[in-house]
């Protein structure tokens, strides 16, 4: 066999393979967009009758143990949103989020002076979603941190993010501040999302025993 034949088959096996490639990423792409518009529907709907039933958390928010802990807090003003992007010219889902609020309608104003605590306490701000501006006070001469002051209404957001990844057939699925201060991202491959999945998805949100987090890999969890 001369080189010339040789060329041909390698280039021959490259083009099968391709072909192979090429179909399986379809496949993946198709199965994964079916999973997004499930879910987006399903969302849409679910939006609808928590904004009106709306659940009490089972769990504890806290900024500063001794004072500024929230429980029982209502979920309120659910609301889902879809994000697309492109892919191979064509338009997919990035990724759908259900929004709700978790409003105290308090104001905390805490005074940290040590700084592994202020840290703590940042975290936990960012992760509640509150607005909040710290006033650092400096040392006039050295200018080091003497002390921050936090003031803050502590009217919280949580969410629970599904983000696609066709080229894979996966998706994650970002929960925070069901149950506290706590930031969840657990994953699923795509052909495994269906409405019994929702559902145990939705008693998490109402506060009644689910299998959600069994039922998928969790890559995270991050509790403030």
């Amino acid at each position: 066999m001369g080189l010339l034949d040789d060329l041909k088959k390698q280039a021959e096996q490259l083009r099968v393979n391709q072909g192979q490639d090429s179909a399986a990423l379809k496949a993946n792409i198709e199965t994964t967009e079916v999973a997004c518009q499930m879910v987006f529907n399903y969302w849409v709907e679910l939006a609808k009758q928590l904004s009106v039933i709306k659940p009490t958390s089972k769990g504890r928010y806290t900024f500063d143990a001794r004072l500024a802990t929230f429980e029982g807090l209502t979920f309120t003003n659910f609301r889902s949103d879809i994000r697309m992007r492109d892919l191979n010219s064509r338009q997919v889902t990035d990724h759908i989020t259900l929004f709700f609020d978790l409003r105290t309608g308090q104001d905390v104003r805490l005074t940290v002076d040590f700084p592994p605590e202020m840290e703590r306490l940042e975290a936990r701000i960012r992760q509640s979603g509150v607005r909040c501006i710290p006033d650092v006070v400096r040392n006039h001469e050295t200018s080091k941190i003497v002390e921050v002051h936090y003031e803050f209404r502590a009217d919280m957001q949580g969410q629970v993010c599904m983000r696609a990844y066709h080229e894979e057939a996966r998706v994650e699925f970002i929960v925070d501040n069901v149950d506290g201060l706590v930031h969840w991202v657990i994953g699923f491959h795509a052909a495994d999302i269906h409405t019994e999945l929702l559902d145990e998805l939705a008693k998490w949100l109402l506060g009644q025993p689910h299998h959600f987090r069994d039922k998928g890999k969790v890559l995270e969890i991050r509790e403030l």
